[in-house]
């Protein structure tokens, strides 16, 4: 509708029926407008919150992005069902699917988009229409049926949503991490609309798909995607990510001192200061890595300072606990940075990993004052046992045992897998062998005794010779093999390959015939006896009992 038009309707103020739609029209647009205003603030916040993807939004429905949605959408509806003959139908129908889309009504969407085409071919608004039609898809996981509205796009004749329409197909391909396809889809957007203007985020995409493979070999191949995202003005958001994904590659490669200029350099740019948190976090985190935990923790107090109430400022919280947990030893202090993340920055990834290790470490004080009990009962009992001359204190004590067996590999492991502390774990694996000597999980302790060493500690030269002795203790077991491949030394047929190998034939034979106990039974127990320690064996010890 033209400018004049507009003119006389605000003149005679509705007395004319298309006036009249027109204001319903105006209105809706004008909650659209809104809508779009809140809706782009609450994304900042989720941002903010740590939380960036629309869809983690709790309560969508009391959002006021949400209800000023709504009343764009109703309003829409009201043209349309009111006044079908209106020009400003095609018009209505758009506004209304997208006013859905944002409310995550997808189905709803993708009606009046389709409405839209269908009765509107020649409207101005059929390609954009598609494209969001494919969006709305998506959104429904209908994925084939938008790779294919979004091919037709990419080959019509609009230049600017077909490029969309490829950037879209990339998109599909990297969420479902088919990155080769996802790079082909972005490259041949390139290739076909080189001056588009979202060809920044197409080069960032290309270098991210070619991180994302994970093959060292292609990792050139990213920098220069990286490199070609400067030179494709892109927005500010853009142009960050390509820099800190250059030095995240220069770290891959083992340039870790580029990867660190990089960082300073980002520093030193105004431009980037919203995000100088994440970068001041990277560059903490290279200082932690090479043991120089008080310029980490100089880093992290300056996000904290800088940037409070952030996710930034969460997580550098809880890479302080780290320090102090892992580098210092001291429990309690970390256990203070753990729980002071919740009043930090509650619903964010530190906040998850924060009150994870927390758990962890109550765990694992929970089962360390567990093995000091069963010790003092044990050998109390035994004393009173060895007095009275009553009872097997040997059987008591090995009764017992079995349980702090199991409690010292719990210590060990809650050291090694989610704690990272090095020393405490080593202590834990030395003290299973100590106590018990002759259990058939020793191969287990001594793994990872050398694992501790090898990877935590960087310390070749002692875990060799345990991964060797390993080797010649336990020849046959699944820890000795990979013992071998740390090595480069020729894998043998373990023990549990073998157990396996003999309990398949007996399991058949008492599947063919059960009433066989005689047979089979005696089998069962001398697999247990030839190959302790083993799944099958414990398999085939199950079978014998229960049998």
């Amino acid at each position: 509708m033209n400018s004049f038009v507009v003119f006389l309707c605000l003149l005679i103020l509705g007395t004319s029926s298309s006036c009249v739609y027109f204001n319903t029209f105006y209105n809706a647009k004008r909650y659209y407008r809104q809508a779009e205003k809140a809706r782009r603030l609450e994304e900042r916040q989720e941002k903010e919150r740590g939380q960036s993807e629309r869809a983690k939004r709790k309560n969508l429905s009391t959002t006021n992005s949400n209800k000023l949605y709504d009343k764009a959408a109703r309003r829409s509806f009201r043209v349309i069902d009111e006044n079908s003959e209106s020009e400003l139908v095609d018009d209505a129908f758009f506004l209304m699917g997208k006013a859905f889309y944002w409310q995550e009504d997808y189905r709803g969407a993708v009606s009046a988009f389709e409405d839209l085409v269908n009765n509107f071919p020649q409207s101005e608004y059929v390609t954009r229409a598609q494209l969001w039609h494919g969006r709305a898809l998506e959104g429904q996981a209908l994925y084939a049926e938008a790779r294919a509205l979004y091919r037709n796009l990419f080959e019509g004749e609009d230049k600017k949503i077909a490029a969309q329409a490829g950037y879209q197909l990339g998109q599909i391909a990297f969420d479902q991490k088919d990155y080769v396809a996802a790079m082909q889809e972005y490259k041949a957007t390139l290739e076909a609309f080189p001056k588009s203007g979202n060809r920044a985020q197409l080069w960032l995409r290309i270098g991210e798909a070619l991180v994302a493979e994970e093959n060292p070999e292609r990792y050139v191949e990213a920098l220069a995607a990286f490199d070609q995202v400067k030179k494709a003005k892109p927005d500010v958001e853009t142009a960050y990510r390509a820099r800190l994904n250059t030095g995240q590659l220069f770290y891959l490669q083992g340039n870790t001192e580029g990867a660190l200029k990089i960082y300073m350099d980002l520093l030193k740019k105004g431009r980037f200061r919203e995000f100088e948190g994440e970068t001041r976090l990277l560059i903490g985190q290279y200082y932690q890595e090479r043991g120089r935990s008080r310029e980490a923790l100089d880093e992290y107090e300056q996000v904290r300072d800088d940037f409070p109430k952030t996710p930034a400022s969460a997580m550098a919280l809880y890479r302080t606990g780290l320090i102090y947990l892992q580098d210092y030893a001291e429990i309690d202090r970390a256990q203070e940075y753990f729980k002071e993340i919740r009043q930090e920055k509650a619903g964010t990834e530190a906040d998850e990993l924060g009150q994870e290790i927390s758990r962890e470490l109550t765990q694992l004080e929970r089962v360390k004052a567990r093995i000091i009990r069963a010790d003092s009962l044990v050998v109390a009992r035994v004393d009173s046992l060895a007095k009275k001359g009553e009872g097997d204190p040997e059987a008591l004590r090995f009764a017992q045992s079995e349980a702090v067996l199991k409690d010292l590999f719990s210590v060990a492991d809650i050291y090694r897998e989610t704690l990272g502390v090095a020393d405490s774990a080593a202590l834990y694996y030395n003290e299973v062998e100590r106590r018990f000597p002759k259990t058939v999980d020793l191969p287990r302790a001594l793994y990872a005794l050398a694992w501790v060493h090898l990877n935590m500690n960087r310390d070749d030269e002692t875990a060799r010779p345990m991964l060797q002795r390993l080797i010649e203790t336990y020849p046959d077991t699944e820890q000795a093999n990979a013992a071998r491949q740390v090595l480069g030394v020729k894998l043998e047929t373990t023990s549990e390959e073998l157990a396996a190998a003999e309990f398949f034939p007996i399991e058949t034979l008492r599947l063919k015939d059960k009433s066989a106990v005689d047979i089979y039974v005696p089998l069962l127990d001398t697999l247990v006896q030839r190959y302790p320690g083993t799944q099958s064996a414990a398999r085939a010890a199950f079978v014998a009992a229960w049998t």
